[in-house]
């Protein structure tokens, strides 16, 4: 998938606006939860905030999704042989 973001907007630029959206996301679950913890019900505005929020998620994360570099993966380094067991462990006491 290509960004055309890319050139528009700066990687710092793009941190700064994943890292709000999700506080915005915790603020809201948090307060959802309270409220439904104490049995005060959802309030309109809560409801409509939580459905922006989701709905809004879907252009988050297509600009993030679209920022992912892909490389193939390097193959496993070789691995060594154990090293051989010392003469002395095999030879019996007299």
């Amino acid at each position: 998938m290509q960004n055309f973001l890319k050139d528009i907007v700066s990687p710092s630029s793009r941190k700064w606006v994943y890292g709000v959206y999700s506080l915005i996301g915790l603020t809201l679950g948090c307060v959802q939860a309270g409220l439904g913890a104490v049995n005060a019900g959802t309030p309109d505005w809560l409801k409509i905030c939580t459905a922006v929020y989701a709905f809004f998620g879907t252009a988050i994360g297509a600009t993030a999704a679209s920022n992912v570099i892909t490389t193939p993966a390097s193959p496993p380094p070789p691995s060594s042989p154990p090293p051989p067991s010392s003469p002395s462990s095999t030879l019996k006491a007299p």
